[in-house]
């Protein structure tokens, strides 16, 4: 007896699989603009974050950009490593003695602006203009959820 809970998914029917397959699209795609940057999305997005942030506010932790970047502290911490090494960003004693403040540095503010500067292009093509502003609303709203 076959019941319709019984029945595999149509992928090309389902909402949460399109919308896998347009992020690793869109993944692909930044990752192949960001080569000559020697970074990937995850990074770049960690990178501008601090960027961000640091125009905001005084002092950014790691935590504050994992927690902005809604992403795993334990990612954002090897991340924040790497680009320490890369000399993309130092860090600092901070107010809180508990934690290190980041500063970016000029070479890591270059290559956020010009990484930026490519990716909007991208984004550009990728996205449809005309529906730019309810296409980001709908993100935040389902970023909510």
């Amino acid at each position: 007896m076959n019941s319709l809970k019984n029945k595999p998914l149509d992928p090309v029917n389902h909402a949460g699989f399109l919308i896998w397959q347009v992020a690793n699209n869109w993944e692909k795609q930044i990752n192949n603009e960001l080569k000559e940057f020697g970074l990937n999305q995850a990074e770049y997005f960690h990178l501008v974050s601090l960027f961000w942030l640091l125009e905001n506010q005084e002092e950014v932790t790691q935590t504050e950009i994992a927690r902005f970047a809604d992403t795993i502290p334990m990612n954002t911490s090897k991340i924040m490593t790497k680009f320490e090494k890369k000399g993309l960003i130092t860090r600092v004693a901070g107010s809180d003695s508990r934690s290190k403040s980041l500063c970016i540095t000029e070479s890591g503010e270059q290559i956020a602006i010009q990484a930026t500067a490519r990716l909007s292009r991208l984004s550009e093509q990728f996205f449809d203009k005309d529906d730019d502003n309810n296409f980001l609303n709908y993100l935040k709203y389902l970023k909510t959820k």
